[in-house]
């Protein structure tokens, strides 16, 4: 029992698995553990099922204690524990971890009951191990792997990217799962969203876990009813028991949570977040379980403006200084900057990075209708970026959308031109499109 007391995420995951191939067998993962000194007997069972949405841990009868644990003793009198979501189990066993606080020596063996080992092992364990961390190795997930895709379809960020995949890949090293945080600051529609919900289709390719994306605005939380959406209302209170807007982590660890404009939210929201990038656990104001973030990735977004020149002229350590100080001094609340553990800036878009998003957004709408778009005239392209004015990529996404959309409709070209290469030329308000 000692190593579900300890587990890590790794031991977790197998356990989450075997229950979802058991469950359709309608069976029990069963085990055979050596209890905490001061139980009688030492040795005894327990087990665990997986019933459609639901948990339980179960334990031999009769077992009795002397240790002085009220949550250890509950769980020997009720015989075992139910749970709504997977990932109480392992919180429940971390708050037995003071039984084994006073605890020397003794290593406790876990054996399935199903096993049935044979005296002489037909498998060299310590083999095995170590080819299943040459295979892990094998397919660890490099920084460049993220940022590939990534720079491919966000436009002029390319140093951004890079270094925010370095911070992942970082994090997702580490032995013990521990909530990745970062801030993403600069001017507005620089891709900083795109760039968020790119990760989290990303991250589900290359780690073979879906991970869920989550997006909200720290001004939809300034209220006390609208707070509660997110920590939840308490007993008594308009809302409680209804869902907030982590619960899909309860059901899926995994998950891209992107807040943005972070600052403008209500203070009790601030230090809710503050006191999960320290713990990993999001507590919550109805009194449910907290809300597991260790295998999360929580970005904040604001569209703070930094002086690039003077950012590019200082080291790493005096780039975070700099941006800890711009965040400060915009929102006015230093015990946010301070908490935040990574800072990653998007640059104001180059001409080189306008002129890619031009070319993209039109491939799109044409590709809506089935035609290749093969070429566009430069003098075209130049009247598009004129229209970005200070709103950056979604401006220019917009003006696209609408006007070749909305000249490609009024053409009467869309059924000749279906399935063909195109080339678009002209002006602004008078496109011609032309099959090559």
């Amino acid at each position: 029992m000692k190593k579900f007391v300890y587990g890590v995420a790794s031991d977790w995951e197998i356990l989450r698995n075997g229950l979802v191939d058991l469950e359709r067998e309608h069976k029990m993962d069963v085990y055979s553990c050596v209890m905490p000194p001061g139980c009688n007997p030492e040795h005894a069972k327990i087990a665990f099922e997986k019933i459609k949405d639901t948990y339980a841990l179960y334990i031999d009868r009769k077992v009795t204690s002397e240790i002085d644990n009220d949550d250890f003793n509950m769980f020997l009198r009720n015989e075992g524990v139910k749970f709504a979501s997977y990932e109480d189990i392992p919180d429940f066993f971390k708050t037995l971890r003071p039984v084994y606080e006073s605890e020397n020596g003794g290593e406790d063996y876990i054996i399935p009951k199903t096993t049935r080992l044979p005296s002489n092992h037909p498998v060299d364990y310590e083999a095995v191990k170590e080819e299943m961390t040459n295979e892990r190795a094998k397919h660890a997930v490099t920084p460049d792997e993220i940022a590939a895709d990534l720079k491919e379809n966000i436009a002029g960020q390319d140093e951004a990217i890079q270094m925010l995949s370095d911070i992942i890949v970082i994090g997702l090293n580490k032995k013990t799962p521990k909530l990745i945080n970062v801030a993403f600051i600069g001017p507005t529609a620089t891709g900083k969203s795109e760039t968020a919900r790119a990760l989290a289709h990303k991250m589900s390719e290359l780690t073979g876990k879906k991970y869920g994306f989550i997006e909200c605005a720290g001004n939809e939380f300034v209220s006390e009813h609208s707070v509660h959406r997110f920590l939840g209302a308490p007993p008594g209170y308009t809302g409680y028991g209804k869902a907030t807007i982590l619960d899909p982590v309860r059901k899926n660890p995994y998950h891209v949570v992107v807040i943005n404009e972070v600052e403008k939210a209500d203070d009790r929201l601030l230090v809710a977040l503050m006191e999960a990038i320290d713990t990993g656990y999001l507590g919550m104001a109805d009194n449910s379980k907290s809300i597991n973030l260790n295998n999360c990735i929580l970005i904040f977004t604001s569209n703070l403006k930094i002086d690039m020149d003077k950012y590019d002229s200082l080291n790493d350590y005096e780039k975070t200084e700099m941006c800890m100080d711009a965040f400060t001094e915009h929102c006015g609340r230093p015990e946010i900057s301070g908490k935040i553990s990574n800072y990653i800036v998007f640059k104001q878009l180059s001409d080189e990075a306008n002129i890619a998003i031009v070319e993209k957004f039109a491939i799109e709408v044409f590709d809506n209708f089935d035609i290749e778009l093969v070429e566009i005239e430069p003098k075209l392209v130049s009247q598009f970026i004129q229209y970005k004015t200070s709103y950056g990529a979604r401006a220019i996404r917009t003006m696209v959308d609408r006007v070749v959309g909305r000249q490609l409709l009024h053409s009467g070209q869309i059924d000749s031109l279906k399935h063909r290469k195109v080339k678009m030329f002209g002006d602004i308000e008078n496109i011609v499109f032309e099959a090559v």
